[in-house]
Parts: C-alpha cells; structure tokens; sequence
C-alpha cells in the first residue's frame, strides 16, 4: 500500500510562489532569452534543493495507474488539455516543463522570438495549473528522479538513438553527427535506404505520402528551434527530435513505471516501433493499447464539449461511472476493427456519461 505524501504538497506550493514571483518579469513585452536563461536556472536550483524531499514521497505512487504528460512541451489548459489528461488513471504528472527550455536555449538562440512566445504560453500554463488545479496533478523534473535511481540511463539516451538510427540505415559507423555527415554526401543517398527499405520517418498525414524526403523535412523544421540550411544536418536534427522524446519516455515508463500520455501526433506516431524495440516484456502489447486508447480518446472528442462542465464536476463523473473501465473493455477486439469502430465506441461511451452530468 502506498504512503501518504510528506512533502509534495507543499512543494507545489513553494514552487507556486517561486513562478508567481517571476509573473511580472514573464508577461513583460522586454522579457529576452537572458531574462528567461536566470528564470528557468532559478527553477533549476529549486528542483535541486527539494529534490530529496519529493524522492522521499515517490512511493505514494507505486500501487496507482500513474500517467505522465509525454511528447508535449506543457499541459495546454487554454485548449482543455486537463480534461482529457484527467480522464484516464489514478494520478497524472506533468514533466516539469520549463526545465525543458535548457535545451532549446543552449541551442537556439536564433529564433528568440519563438523561444520566448513558447516559454511565456508554457510558463503561464505551468502557473494556471498550479494556481488552480494542484490537487489533480503534480510537476516533477522526472529527469532528475530517474538519474537518481540509474545515473547513467539519461546520458545512455543519446547512444541509444545512434544505434536505432545505424540499425536503420545499416551502418554501424555513425555514433555522432560528425560520422552521420562524414558518411553521407546527400540527403538523396538517406532518401534512397528509406525507399528501398520502405520506412517512413516522417509521414504524419495522407499528403505526405506524396512528398520527396527533402519536401518533408521542409515541412516539419518548424519542429528545430534554428533555422538549418543542409538538408542532412536537418533530417539528422528532426529525427533527434522526434526520436528523443520517445526514448526519453519510454525510459521515464521502464524506470518509473508510469504510462505515457500522449496527446501529440508525431511522437504518437513514433512511439510503436521504437516502444517495441526498447521494451519487450509480454504485456507490451497491454500497455499499447492503452497508450492507443487515451490518444484516440484526444482526437475523437472535441475539446469544446468541456467548455460547459466544471471540470471538478467531470473528474467525479468519470470515476464514478468507471469510465476507463468501459473504454477498455474488448479492447483488442475494438482495435482490431479499425479507427472507425474505436472512435464510434468512445463516442458512445462518453455521451453516456455526459448525459450523466
């Protein structure tokens, strides 16, 4: 049986009041990269401090169906993301999201503009959730949490994406992106393994289908926080990016054993296969369909149907009538039908509760 929680709580708190102090500073028109680099170290050093204290609590959440947020830089609330993320398990943690600006920051400071209109809607996001949700759902830096219980899974993140990469384009020299671009000369040599090896990195709706390698690389480095002129460099910096975050959050789940909730198309779409290779235990396939029913649950279900409910008032309907039960029932089955025979299940069930209310 799982503890009572010690300190979490009133880490929340402290960490409530330490964003809240910054809430001036973030909503200024002068707010600047610099600005933003002191805030996120500051946030940083706070994590650090009370990092024994919520280590100390982790227990609490070893005998309940733990969600995390995965694959999304913050929790959007302004799109009633909460409802959705709400819906499904017994507790839900938010990957503490302005720790994840050292990255972008260390590595972008070209779009600053972007950068900054980011970080204001995450902090600003990260603050309401504080603010006004912090019973249902918890911040916690899961980076520092599992360096904590394996120091060298985090650092092993970048040697694993090298090997699924070589393991790709058959070639066991690259581990690093100067051998990625001493190997190739063109994107078009990458584009010519892929078609003859029939892999699709990086098609994400029908239109893709029909676009060259380079076309789709062109349509998704929004994805890349600095603008990249060579097409290898950029498909290398993509796949990164799309790539890291699923072995980040498969590691979070291997390590933690919290199931990932993912909301966002392209690590959705990423996540199979490369779940698939790095976890191979029987109930893989259990845990899939989950994952595969909590996103269907997101893009089936219009988000403005939440704009009328309290969201207190939804939380206890959908724990009173059992509601993830229900959707999982016949679960492969329902898959096995296709997306039109889950979407229509999930349809139903929810207008059931939602006639509840």
């Amino acid at each position: 049986m799982s503890k009572n929680l010690t300190y979490l709580i009133d880490i929340q708190k402290d960490y409530f009041n330490l964003l809240n102090s910054k809430r001036d500073i973030v909503s200024s028109d002068d707010l600047s990269l610099i600005e933003i680099s002191k805030i996120v170290e500051e946030i940083d050093i706070f994590w650090r401090r009370n990092r024994d204290k919520f280590l100390f609590d982790m227990d609490y959440f070893t005998d309940k169906e733990t969600l995390f947020l995965a694959g999304s830089m913050y929790l959007g609330i302004e799109d009633n993301k909460h409802y959705y993320f709400k819906t499904f398990g017994d507790e839900h943690i938010v990957n503490e999201p302005m720790l994840k600006f050292r990255h972008l920051l260390n590595n972008a400071v070209q779009d600053s503009f972007d950068i900054i209109s980011i970080f204001k809607r995450s902090f600003n996001n990260t603050l309401k959730l504080l603010e006004n949700y912090n019973s249902y759902f918890f911040i916690l830096p899961l980076d520092y949490i599992i360096s904590v219980y394996n120091e060298d899974l985090i650092k092993l993140q970048n040697k694993i994406f090298y090997q699924l990469l070589s393991s790709i384009i058959d070639c066991d020299e690259i581990s690093s992106p100067d051998s990625f671009m001493e190997k190739f000369n063109s994107i078009e040599e990458i584009e010519d393994i892929l078609i003859e090896k029939k892999i699709d990195l990086f098609e994400f709706d029908e239109l893709d289908k029909s676009l060259s390698l380079k076309e789709k690389l062109d349509k998704y480095e929004n994805r890349i926080p600095v603008g990249i002129d060579n097409y290898l460099e950029k498909f290398l910096c993509l796949l990164y990016n799309f790539w890291y975050q699923i072995i980040h959050i498969s590691i979070t789940f291997l390590e933690l054993d919290f199931i990932p909730y993912i909301s966002f198309k392209e690590a959705f779409l990423n996540f199979h296969a490369l779940f698939l290779s790095l976890y191979l235990e029987d109930d893989a396939r259990d845990i899939l369909n989950k994952i595969i029913m909590f996103y269907a649950f997101n893009i089936c279900i219009d988000e403005n149907v939440f704009s009328d409910i309290d969201f207190e008032e939804y939380v206890k309907l959908v724990n009173e009538q059992d509601f993830q039960r229900k959707l999982m029932e016949d679960l492969d089955e329902i898959i096995s039908e296709g997306l039109s025979s889950m979407f229509n299940h999930i349809s139903n069930e929810f207008n059931k509760i939602i006639k509840k209310q």
